[in-house]
């Protein structure tokens, strides 16, 4: 059963598509490698993805994000604060969001062995921000880590484009107010709303 959480995130969607039109970001995971050493309770990553954004131009803005020997307590906590360090100073309202649960659900009916290790396994990444409750977004793969980051990196998606949307609205409405353009203020109001339902903007 979808949660309202789901489908709050599905209308947020849905006005990425009518603000950003097309301009939204997406991050692509390309490389992973972890590394762990009994004698030290770290875990070091090397990791690479893509950030990819389409300009007003209507070309496509890629960028890669490169990362070698990334010290973490755990895997998910060094893939967490390397999205968080890169992104949080331009998307200010992911300075908002924590990491308060990870589940890992394996499928031993999907396996195609006896001993049921090739098993698929969801990654839920339960995700709060400041006083909105806790969002939850989901992944799967046959392998733990890579169901992880992909996990990891849909959630810093998402808010993301919830900051460059809430940007984009309210550079818009302020030009309706200086049109008196009073249709176009109330669209935008409403969805301002919709996102303020799932972060905190400045």
């Amino acid at each position: 059963m979808k949660s309202p959480d789901h489908f709050r995130r599905e209308d947020v969607r849905e006005i990425f598509a009518r603000r950003l039109r097309g301009k939204t970001v997406m991050l692509k995971p390309l490389t992973l490698k972890v590394r762990e050493d009994f004698l030290d309770e770290r875990t070091y990553v090397d990791l690479s993805f893509q950030k990819t954004e389409e300009k007003k131009t209507g070309t496509q803005d890629t960028k890669e994000y490169s990362f070698t020997d990334m010290p973490g307590l755990g895997f998910i906590d060094s893939v967490f604060n390397i999205c968080y360090k890169n992104f949080s100073e331009e998307y200010t309202s992911l300075k908002n969001i924590s990491l308060v649960d990870v589940i890992v659900k394996p499928i031993f009916s999907v396996s195609t062995t006896p001993q049921g290790t090739d098993a698929k396994t969801d990654i839920f990444f339960r995700v709060k921000t400041k006083d909105h409750g806790i969002s939850e977004f989901r992944s799967r793969s046959r392998s733990i880590i890579r169901a992880g980051l992909s996990a990891a990196l849909e959630a810093f998606e998402f808010y993301i484009n919830c900051d460059k949307a809430h940007k984009t609205l309210l550079f818009v409405l302020e030009d309706a107010k200086k049109r008196n353009r009073g249709d176009i203020s109330q669209k935008c109001i409403s969805d301002l709303s919709a996102l303020s339902r799932v972060n905190t903007y400045v």
